[in-house]
């Protein structure tokens, strides 16, 4: 799993949250878009943890330019974004999960762990 998100403290509880399952293994984590995209090619995880608002390249053209690559990984979006049009269009996009950063992380780990199971199925917590 890649962690992206430029709140660092954030992804690092994540990180950790995530980590503490023994079913989910964290392979990196990005702080932009930019970042984000070199690692998820470098690393291919199977799940790519992906906030919206971020520096350099944002979370939207993350999802736009993964779509459009053979292989793609599972994609939860984690954001902050309460604004239905924002919302509307990351759905747009096609993201397997969208979750707020409001959930809990015990949601956040059972999300992840069900899209490991289930592949490229949309995802519905």
């Amino acid at each position: 799993m890649l962690i992206v998100d430029d709140d660092a403290p954030f992804a690092h509880a994540m990180m950790t949250s995530l980590s503490e399952d023994g079913r989910i293994d964290v392979v990196g984590t990005a702080a932009d878009g930019d970042e984000a995209l070199e690692l998820s090619k470098a690393l291919r995880p199977d799940v790519m943890l992906l906030d919206l608002n971020m520096p350099r390249l944002d979370g939207y053209e993350v999802m736009h330019r993964i779509n459009q690559r053979a292989e793609q990984p599972t994609i939860i979006v984690l954001t902050g974004v309460t604004d239905h049009d924002d919302l509307d269009r990351a759905a747009r996009l096609k993201p397997d999960a969208l979750l707020q950063k409001t959930t809990d992380a015990d949601t956040v780990v059972l999300g992840v762990v069900l899209a490991l199971g289930l592949g490229k199925h949309p995802l519905s917590i």
